[in-house]
């Protein structure tokens, strides 16, 4: 009997039980508060060393006022929509917008053009300092969609059904996820530190370690294939990780988090706007490609977290023409939590797009699941057909 091939699509609402944040719970005063706690540079009564950091941190800190001030200006808008606009402004549109979010960021105009100049700028100078002051707010998502790992205790009992999960899961397995930060990679090293007892999963004391968490900065490619030599999942980030930077034409990923780290490096994460866009026909083109790839030919895929969301319509399209190709599909099972109405709407538009394509043929069963992903992922990993039909029986539809 051959080996089912699972695929898993990963959104926000997959780390939530972990303590993730929602994109609605970001740029906050509060998340400001959190992540001054894990970098100290943060802080008001900080000295920065340089006028690179100084510069930095007093930008950084001003998102949240840039945040409250665009919805002011726009009226009501969701974190997504404002990053939306900022991207905007860095391409040359809304040059008002632009120049009223660098007011908040008078220390990166000064530097680049004096005191006081600010006024004076004309469209093309508003784009190229909403550029630099977006490659800052890409440091603070990195910063905040993180956090949480960071104050998460190590021996949580949050961590038991994800350590459940992950360790069933081998290189025939695929995630796909939209998620910047750092989980999946944390339970690679919790498995690895859970087979070595004794050992620290993040002081990379192995050469094992090193992998996860690899201390030489590897190619995106290379890092990749690292983990499918360790026996892991194959790991798709669609739209980048707080942890890939651009290395001319080439991803690689990062050791080190820290503030100097993340200021010293572009950071390879799609925002809201056009950057998703730009990093699918670009620099993660390969990291697409696996994964329609994966979700057009597997035979389970579960959606965990994922709402398909309006700010994600490429991925949206791409992910219905892979399920409506695939003829190897046998279930897809969405987990949204309880009486879900994104969950209602993503199972219609899946079961359309799969009778679109087979008609009377299909096989595939569309579920909508009323748990929690700590409640699915270690209760459904199924390895034969026999057990897809053993395991779906746990769980009632919605």
């Amino acid at each position: 009997m051959s080996s089912i091939r699972h695929v898993y699509l990963l959104g926000a609402g997959f780390g939530v039980p972990l303590g993730g944040p929602l994109f609605t719970q970001l740029l906050s005063d509060n998340m400001t508060m959190r992540i001054t706690s894990t970098y100290p540079e943060l802080d008001m009564n900080y000295h920065a060393p340089d006028d690179l950091a100084r510069v930095a941190v007093h930008s950084i800190r001003a998102v949240p006022q840039m945040y409250i001030d665009a919805t002011e200006y726009f009226g009501t808008l969701n974190p997504e929509q404002f990053l939306e606009r900022c991207d905007a402004a860095a391409a040359g549109k809304l040059t008002g917008f632009g120049r009223r979010m660098l007011n908040y960021a008078s220390l990166l105009v000064k530097q680049e053009y004096g005191e006081d100049a600010l006024p004076t700028l004309d469209g093309s100078h508003i784009c190229g300092l909403m550029q630099k002051l977006n490659s800052l707010i890409r440091v603070r998502l990195a910063m905040e969609t993180t956090q949480f790992l960071k104050e998460l205790d190590d021996d949580s009992e949050r961590w038991l059904p994800y350590d459940g999960w992950f360790d069933r899961l081998n290189e025939q397995d695929v995630i796909i996820t939209t998620n910047y930060d750092n989980v999946i990679e944390t339970l690679a090293a919790r498995r690895f530190s859970r087979l070595h007892r004794g050992s620290n999963p993040f002081d990379a004391g192995g050469s094992r370690y090193q992998d996860i968490f690899p201390k030489d900065n590897p190619t995106l490619e290379d890092y990749l294939s690292r983990w499918t030599m360790l026996g892991l999942p194959r790991l798709l980030k669609l739209h980048g990780c707080c942890r890939w930077y651009r290395d001319d034409s080439q991803i690689r990923v990062l050791h080190i988090d820290g503030l100097d780290s993340f200021l010293q490096r572009d950071l390879v994460i799609g925002v809201p706007g056009t950057g998703k866009r730009k990093l699918a026909q670009g620099p993660c083109q390969r990291v697409w490609s696996d994964a329609m790839g994966a979700i057009s030919e597997y035979d389970v895929l579960s959606v965990v977290g994922y709402s398909l969301p309006a700010s994600d319509n490429d991925l949206r399209i791409r992910l219905l023409d892979s399920i409506a190709a695939n003829r190897s599909l046998q279930e897809v099972n969405i987990v949204l939590g309880l009486d879900s109405p994104d969950g209602r709407r993503a199972r219609q538009i899946m079961k359309q797009a799969i009778r679109s394509s087979m008609g009377d043929d299909c096989r595939a069963d569309v579920r909508l699941l009323s748990v929690f992903a700590q409640d699915y992922l270690p209760r459904f990993v199924p390895r034969t057909e026999d057990d897809i039909n053993r395991m779906r029986f746990g769980f009632d539809e919605v």
